[in-house]
């Protein structure tokens, strides 16, 4: 029996195929760059807050480092804008199913996002102020961004099994249905959790170039090589359960088989951005590394045909 797999709808598309694909992975890409800096930068700042209370370093590191998070923030929705509508004009038959599954949890993003942005204005307009408390404000925004990744994740994966669609639809209530959470989910989650903090971690490092020339400066240097760096080594670990969990599709020595997936992991974790982070006072180097991967089991190019082809049951 063929899976129920919705029909698309019977409206021409706007542009021709490969541009519409073309421009969701670009401000895919652009999205991502903004997103990670601010889920790992929440994340950051939410240890480094902690920290801070006995560690004087670590108070001016999160001070300096909170100006920039509105800002990062407000880039990270408004880039989210666009990949979000060419997803739904080129697999909009898969995404509007699985998000219809997940109907409560799907619009709670939005709520999240909210209280989430003003969790990051509190924090960095009435940082010193909150004394103590600045640290549980940026500890429950990050919680929040933390559970709008997992219902994004869970929703993208949904959408790859439209295979599953009917059963989910039978065995649970509709709009509470947040998909099976297996141990391939989880990796791919915990994956992109630790790379968010590494790519944060570069952006911070960066951002720091310009603090050698402003005063209660010196010494962030080591704080930052310290704290910020070992999200490249940590995220090896959830990144190669990711790869080991992943079903075989078709031919796996092929291309999108898993030896292919595991060369390709392997040649990510290990060739990004390296190297020496000086604490002295006239620059500022970075060591940092990220890796962001793709894991497709094949399915991306049934996803391609079904917006055209899809059979209708």
């Amino acid at each position: 029996m063929s899976p129920v797999i919705p029909a698309p709808v019977p409206v021409p598309l706007p542009a021709p195929p490969w541009l519409l694909e073309f421009l969701l992975v670009f401000t895919f890409i652009l999205h991502l760059l903004a997103m990670n800096f601010l889920l790992g930068g929440v994340i950051i700042l939410s240890v480094s807050s902690f920290l801070g209370r006995r560690d004087s370093k670590h108070h001016e590191f999160t001070r300096r480092v909170s100006r920039a998070m509105p800002s990062v923030t407000a880039f990270t929705i408004t880039l989210g804008v666009a990949p979000l509508l060419f997803l739904q004009l080129v697999y909009g038959q898969l995404f509007y199913t699985s998000s219809d599954l997940m109907a409560w949890y799907w619009l709670a993003v939005v709520f999240l996002v909210l209280l989430g942005y003003y969790g990051v204005y509190w924090y960095q307009m009435q940082h010193d102020e909150l004394g103590s408390k600045a640290a549980w404000v940026i500890l429950v925004t990050a919680i929040l961004f933390i559970h709008v990744a997992f219902i994004f994740t869970q929703n993208m994966t949904a959408m790859l099994h439209p295979q599953d669609f009917y059963s989910l639809f039978v065995n649970g209530k509709v709009g509470t249905i947040l998909g099976p959470i297996t141990l391939l989910n989880i990796a791919r989650f915990a994956h992109f959790m630790v790379a968010a903090v590494a790519a944060a971690g570069l952006g911070v490092a960066l951002l720091s170039r310009r603090w050698q020339t402003e005063s209660g400066a010196c010494g962030l240097g080591k704080t930052l090589r310290r704290d910020l760096v070992h999200g490249r080594d940590l995220g090896a670990i959830p990144g190669w359960t990711l790869v080991f969990v992943q079903p075989s599709s078709g031919n796996p020595s092929g291309p999108g088989g898993r030896e292919a997936r595991r060369g390709h992991s392997a040649l990510g974790d290990y060739s990004g951005l390296a190297g020496a982070l000086d604490s002295s006072q006239e620059s500022v180097d970075i060591e940092c590394g990220d890796s962001w991967h793709c894991q497709s089991d094949g399915r991306i190019a049934t996803l391609r045909a079904q917006r055209f082809s899809a059979p209708i049951l």
